[in-house]
């Protein structure tokens, strides 16, 4: 689970940085930023799961698929984004956006049992994570009037939603702890925490692609090392849950592409992220251990990329 994203598109880094902050300003565009998915749970790495479109559009459908940690053996699931695995690992929730059949839904992973767990209802719908016990999943809710999205949960078989931020600011990519005891997200590109209870706000620091790790002591995130060119520039890097930056990872960095989906193995072990090349086509899955070693491409995409990564536990 993840993650803001960013991709030039295919234009030149000023095109692509005005289309970016011209999605910030859309309240009801074709254009969408989206980012990583829900927390990976503890446990033995099974399959991956992803979208392949690097940014919402409308007029573009996204699809969600499962692989194995290879990247092969690819598997369609069904049309969305932003998938996140049930703790059991059995069940995918996703978004559905810009499309006829908006909402939040449930498919399992053998790809049966397709149904709506959210309707776009009063607004629009996106993000989804469960929380560890998988009674509840925290996901964004567009606000009413506005071009900002706000946090909520819900039980897992909908209803029941609960209100937790009321923020100006755009917010995405909620990631629930192992614990349960907090969510993390983020806010205008810097990471915050919060109670399920919507209390306790806490601000963490800047960054991007944030995912926790399955044991709760680590956050890896993608961190700003400033602009270049117009150009939005990140480092893959680890910091603790109190916001303490331990860790930039050596070669994953701006100078060797864009940094995107980042998300845990159930093990804690390794970390498997989307590299986008800097002259714009799609990006490729990487690896890398935690200590920072064995950094390596695990496939390269010929075609659309893969997007918004989250690993099975078994």
């Amino acid at each position: 689970m993840g993650k803001l994203r960013y991709t030039t598109f295919g234009f030149g880094p000023r095109l692509s940085a005005a289309l970016v902050l011209g999605c910030l300003l859309l309240t009801l565009g074709c254009a969408q930023l989206v980012a990583s998915a829900g927390a990976t749970f503890k446990g033995r790495p099974g399959l991956i799961a992803f979208d392949d479109t690097p940014a919402y559009s409308c007029g573009r459908t996204s699809s969600v698929y499962v692989a194995r940690p290879d990247m092969s053996h690819r598997r369609f699931l069904s049309y969305g984004s932003e998938p996140a695995f049930s703790p059991d690992g059995q069940r995918l929730i996703f978004s559905r956006d810009c499309e006829d059949h908006l909402g939040i839904w449930e498919v399992n992973v053998d790809g049966t049992a397709l149904h709506l767990l959210i309707p776009p209802t009063p607004t629009r719908v996106t993000s989804p994570t469960f929380s560890p016990d998988g009674r509840r999943i925290a996901f964004l809710r567009k606000s009413p009037g506005g071009g900002t999205f706000d946090l909520w949960t819900a039980k897992s078989n909908g209803g029941g939603e609960r209100q937790l931020t009321a923020s100006p600011g755009l917010e995405w990519t909620p990631v629930w702890s192992p614990n349960g005891r907090y969510i993390l997200f983020l806010r205008e590109g810097v990471i915050y925490t919060i109670r399920p209870d919507g209390s306790h706000e806490r601000r963490l620091g800047r960054g991007h692609q944030a995912d926790i790790s399955p044991d709760g002591h680590w956050i890896v995130f993608a961190r700003p090392s400033g602009f270049e060119r117009n150009d939005f520039k990140y480092r893959l890097a680890l910091m603790r849950p109190s916001g303490k930056v331990v860790r930039e990872f050596a070669g994953v960095d701006p100078l060797h592409g864009q940094i995107e989906s980042a998300v845990f193995s159930p093990d804690g072990g390794s970390i498997l992220y989307v590299r986008e090349p800097l002259d714009g086509e799609f990006g490729d899955v990487w690896s890398v251990r935690v200590d920072g070693s064995r950094n390596h491409r695990v496939r390269r995409t010929p075609g659309p990329g893969e997007h918004s990564l989250d690993w099975q536990a078994r």
